[in-house]
């Protein structure tokens, strides 16, 4: 029973508290007039913390009453704004129930802040604030129009165009100007563009600005001078002609690794005039399914073909296209840069073959004497390949093997190493320049290898471009697909000493050829008078496991006197001992090879001019061609391509700024390439010993707008090798000043 009295006392509290309520205001009860009872609080449902200046929001706030009071009564507000300043920004409309709109007010208020009172109007004593921070409105968002080109010609245009976001003013607008380091950058029409819109750039011509600067092209905010957007734009040379006269060229395929894909290669001579191919020579080389690096190479087929026409052309991104008709029915084409002197493309690094070279044949004359010579590629089911030697000329038209040795490197042979070289004859040149000789193991030879069949086409009198050529009807041979060259050692052929070579430094760069992910290294070697070497080398892969900025190694080496340099056991004490060979040819050159294991590098080295360089030696205008091995999209797989361009080394302060263009060249197949031109930047700090280190935009194949490591070890003031020496891609490059 006592518990229901308890339940029935609750019941009738409930009913009356409201009664009593509404008849303490004379009996009548409270509606939507704001009569009755008051509120207890003011609530903001709806209002921000920060504000841009002039921007809109929506505020709102209810007065709050007891639960049991609160049905029907007045819960509207009068709002207020205040704020250190004489404009606070505006409410519209200033008193309402429920939300209003609020604009802030058109500059930053002192403080910083408005507060928003909002007052109950049935009672004028119960009100809150909300304290808002107004702030500047988001800069203007400057976009470039896709595409943005990278390159124009110099003296011809191109346009370009902005999207502006976040731009307050009735019309959104930017102002365009150029900079560069010369005195000539071009000139934008319009120079005020609104956004989407167009404005026209037109390049400085060659004569005035020096083809190969790049120019930095600006669009500034009308609205806001602090916010703006660049892109930089080579000059591009024009397309230069070709002389009239002979051309010896190189063509070969890319490596794709792990995927099946022809590998094609072409050595041989052209003529041109006045625009025409008139005629030529070539040996063809290909392997209709190859499986690259991995070893899965059928024997290559073989071939001579006459070329028979074809014609050349400048193309509007400053590179030059040949054709070349072959009595076949096929045709060829080759596109690179050509020099400024129109006597070819820019000069391959010399043993390490780029997708195409080209140098301007001197004369034909029969090869005499000794020669340092070169080939590398694929060994036929086994994998990469690298052959380098001396070929003693010392009869007519022949070799007796006196002084002739070749060392073969290959990562699944039996034989390797240095081998002595059998007698062979070598063909008088045809009216191409062409030459034919075999390369093989001498009688006494312990670890026989098989005949490499080989055609050259002589180029001057010191230099010979060289293609396997292979003999089908011979399964002994060596099956092959290499390609290379062969440098004159004039009067030094068997003469050569350790006491010659005493205090004398070499730079080198070689390329890798690798089961795994390739292998590029270059480096300075001095030898001393005692067998030492000593020096600095760059290792550079795609593993990222390497050491790659320069390192401290040392070595022992011994001297042949047919002029190869033995050098064992090179290394910093971390790093793998390398073994390494330099064929030494005249004018300070040598072809060289390195093996470490599976892995084999090979290239060429250069006799150092100067002991000790300024920060001015690299200084002027130098032409760039680089190997590229990176890793295609499917990141399984790496691609072989070229980098051809033009730098300017520019010495100030505490560095050399490059700037320029470059053209790289993207493998599609075996006999076409597609081409990108992209403005190159750069900074290198000068050292006194020639080693240069810095970055270098303009050269990553997939992705020319990021930076790159680099080390630039300087042969003299107009010649210089540079590597990459991080793990995004490898390139090996030669810079050689332009005539």
């Amino acid at each position: 029973m006592r518990s229901l009295r308890f339940l029935l006392w609750i019941f009738i509290s409930l009913v009356l508290v409201p009664l009593t309520a509404c008849m303490s205001n004379g009996g009548k009860a409270t509606g939507g007039t704001g009569q009755g009872a008051n509120p207890t609080s003011v609530l903001f449902t709806e209002e921000p913390k920060t504000m841009g200046i002039g921007s809109t929001a929506t505020i709102e706030a209810s007065a709050i009453y007891p639960v049991s009071d609160g049905i029907g009564m007045n819960t509207a507000v009068n709002y207020k704004v205040r704020c250190g300043s004489t404009s606070c920004g505006t409410l519209t409309p200033a008193q309402m129930a429920g939300a209003v709109t609020y604009m802030a007010p058109q500059t930053i208020p002192a403080g910083g802040t408005v507060t928003i009172t909002a007052i109950s109007q049935q009672d004028s004593g119960v009100s809150a604030q909300a304290t808002i921070t107004i702030t500047p409105p988001p800069p203007p968002q400057l976009t470039f129009v896709a595409p943005v080109q990278g390159t124009v010609l110099a003296g011809a245009q191109t346009q370009y165009a902005v999207t502006i976001a976040n731009d307050s003013s009735a019309t959104p607008q930017v102002n365009w100007t150029v900079a560069c380091n010369g005195a000539a950058c071009g000139s934008v029409v319009p120079v005020t563009t609104a956004s989407g819109q167009t404005t026209t750039y037109t390049a400085p011509g060659a004569a005035s600005s020096g083809a190969g600067q790049v120019v930095t092209l600006t669009a500034t905010s009308v609205a806001d001078p602090e916010d703006s957007v660049s892109t930089e734009v080579a000059i591009l040379p024009p397309a230069q002609v070709l002389a009239n006269g002979s051309f010896v060229f190189q063509l070969q395929s890319s490596y794709a690794q792990s995927v099946a894909t022809p590998l094609g290669m072409d050595t041989g001579e052209f003529s041109v005039t006045n625009g025409a191919v008139t005629g030529g020579e070539e040996d063809l080389l290909v392997n209709s399914f190859c499986g690259a690096y991995s070893g899965q190479c059928s024997p290559a087929q073989a071939s001579v073909h006459k070329v028979v026409g074809g014609a050349y052309t400048g193309n509007s991104d400053g590179t030059t296209t040949i054709t070349l008709q072959l009595d076949s029915g096929t045709t060829q084409t080759l596109t690179g840069i050509v020099s400024a002197n129109g006597q070819g493309f820019t000069a391959q690094i010399d043993g390490v073959p780029a997708l195409v070279s080209l140098r301007a044949q001197a004369g034909t004359a029969a090869p005499k004497g000794g020669y340092a010579l070169a080939l590398n590629g694929q060994s036929y089911n086994q994998g990469p390949a690298w052959m380098t030697g001396v070929l003693n000329i010392d009869g007519t038209n022949s070799a007796s093997g006196n002084g002739s040795v070749l060392d073969i490197q290959a990562p699944n042979l039996s034989y390797g190493g240095e081998e002595a070289l059998a007698p062979t004859a070598v063909t008088a040149p045809d009216s191409y320049g062409r030459i034919v000789f075999a390369l093989s193991p001498a009688a006494s030879d312990s670890l026989p290898f098989p005949p490499v069949y080989v055609a050259g086409y002589v180029i001057d009198a010191g230099d010979i471009a060289l293609m396997e050529i292979g003999d089908q009807t011979d399964n002994s041979n060596f099956q092959g697909q290499l390609m290379g060259q062969a440098i004159s050692q004039g009067a030094q052929t068997g003469a050569y000493t350790a006491a010659g070579l005493a205090n004398q430094s070499y730079v080198f760069g070689l390329q890798g050829l690798s089961n795994s992910a390739g292998g590029d290294l270059a480096g300075t070697l001095t030898f001393n008078a005692t067998g030492g070497v000593s020096g600095l080398m760059t290792v550079s892969d795609l593993s990222g496991s390497q050491a790659q900025q320069p390192l401290q190694v040392t070595g022992s080496y011994s001297v042949e006197a047919n002029g190869r340099i033995a050098i064992t056991n090179l290394t910093d004490g971390s790093i793998y001992p390398y073994s390494m060979v330099l064929d030494q040819a005249e004018n300070g050159r040598a072809l060289a090879i390195t093996y470490k294991g599976t892995d084999i590098a090979g290239g060429e080295a250069y006799q150092r001019a100067a002991s000790t360089f300024s920060a001015t030696s690299l200084n002027g205008s130098y032409e760039l061609n680089a190997s590229v091995l990176y890793m295609a999209s499917s990141a399984t797989t790496t691609v072989q391509s070229t980098e051809q361009g033009l730098v300017n080394a520019i010495p100030g302060g505490s560095g050399v700024d490059l700037t320029g263009f470059a053209n790289a060249a993207v493998p599609v197949n075996s006999t076409a390439n597609s081409s990108e031109d992209n403005a190159l930047t750069g900074s290198l700090t000068p050292a006194t010993n020639g080693v240069m280190a810095g970055t270098v935009t303009g050269l990553n194949v997939t992705g020319p707008g990021n930076a790159g490591q680099f080390t630039l070890y300087q042969i003299d003031s107009g010649h210089a090798l540079v590597i990459e020496n991080d793990s995004v891609q490898e390139t090996l490059g030669l810079l050689t000043m332009q005539p």
